[in-house]
């Protein structure tokens, strides 16, 4: 494109020659000077010189129009597409968000540095704590685990096997409560992984056993 508007101002002061040099001519003709008559054929042969300069410019200027028209339809498509994609995925969102609502189990998602990125209704409703209380924290750092340095222990040791692409499950895990309560989970926890392969992350999942139990100790299951 830069390079057509140059050659546009070249050919804008390249056409007033021949048309300067005719009208000189004429005037010269006008005031009675016939001798210069034999001049006019040098302008002339300049002014069809230009005329066909003329249409090769036009000729240039349409296919470059042309070539930006694809370019526009080809952005176009491009940005319908991303829309669709966008559509999908948030359409994706809303069903996995029904999904981990209607569980009835504890769903937690971690990252691979154990931080709680998502956790569903079911665990506010087990243990009392709000997700803004969890949620962007560490699994040392949650409430529940508060003061049970041996649940601490177990949850480190299952991530361990779970970052290793192991899955674990049947894990009897205490929790504590918001009110203070002292629970009994049966966890298990799979790894998330990405296209290579590799663990980014994890699901915990867990019900609470602690009726079942009758008070008993959690079971040593390691």
């Amino acid at each position: 494109m830069e390079r057509l508007l140059q050659e546009s101002n070249l050919f804008a002061r390249g056409i007033t020659k021949p048309f300067t040099a005719l009208s000189e001519i004429s005037s010269k003709i006008t005031a009675g000077d016939l001798t210069v008559r034999a001049y006019t054929k040098s302008p002339i042969r300049e002014v069809r010189t230009v005329g066909k300069d003329v249409n090769e410019m036009v000729k240039n200027l349409q296919s470059t129009i042309q070539g930006l028209n694809t370019t526009v339809s080809s952005y176009s498509k491009m940005l319908s597409e991303y829309g669709k994609k966008i559509s999908e995925l948030d359409e994706a969102v809303e069903e996995a968000e029904l999904i981990m609502s209607c569980i009835p189990e504890i769903l937690i998602v971690i990252d691979k540095d154990e931080r709680w990125i998502r956790v569903n209704p079911a665990f506010e409703r087990t243990t009392g704590f709000g997700v803004e209380e969890v949620l962007d924290k560490k699994t040392v750092e949650q409430p529940v685990y508060k003061n049970l340095p041996e649940s601490i222990k177990l949850n480190k040791q299952m991530w361990s096997r779970v970052k290793k692409g192991e899955m674990v499950s049947g894990l009897e895990i205490p929790w504590r409560t918001k009110k203070g309560k002292k629970i009994i989970l049966s966890a298990s926890e799979q790894g998330l992984k990405d296209a290579k392969g590799d663990v980014v992350g994890g699901v915990f999942t867990a019900k609470e056993v602690t009726k079942k139990r009758g008070g008993k100790k959690p079971k040593k299951n390691w």
